[in-house]
């Protein structure tokens, strides 16, 4: 199983699948952020976590880049579990209008948007390894 994780500064965005990506919604970034990520590794027995990295159009990498590595690195030593890296751009504004042509309200897209935007990374991984 595959957990892939759209990672911001606030909310970090969830899906997991094999060879289809089901949106998990978020979890807040917080104190107990990572106690519950090793606790749905083992729930799920995912076996690769697939974390969103956002690149720049000029290929260079966003800012939260090496927070996002750095978290990435102490998950992987919390669990042994394999971590990748996908490119995340555009993830999050394509999950903003996937919710508005869906005629989701403003408050339900801000709920639903993180959780799609990991299902989004997740899809684009799949599909690159097969």
């Amino acid at each position: 199983m595959y957990l892939a994780l759209d990672y911001g500064k606030k909310k970090v965005g969830l899906a997991v699948g094999e060879k289809i990506a089901f949106s998990r919604g978020f979890l807040p970034n917080d104190q107990d952020l990572m106690r519950k990520l090793i606790d749905l590794i083992s729930d799920e027995l995912v076996h690769t976590v697939v974390v969103g990295i956002p690149v720049k159009d000029s290929g260079k990498d966003g800012e939260l880049v090496p927070e996002i590595k750095q978290f990435a690195e102490r998950l992987q030593r919390a669990t042994s579990v394999e971590i990748v890296y996908e490119n995340e751009s555009d993830t999050t504004f394509s999950s903003h209008e996937k919710l508005k042509a869906a005629g989701a309200s403003i408050k339900t897209s801000k709920a639903e948007v993180d959780g799609l935007a990991a299902a989004e990374i997740l899809e684009q991984y799949i599909r690159n390894v097969q």
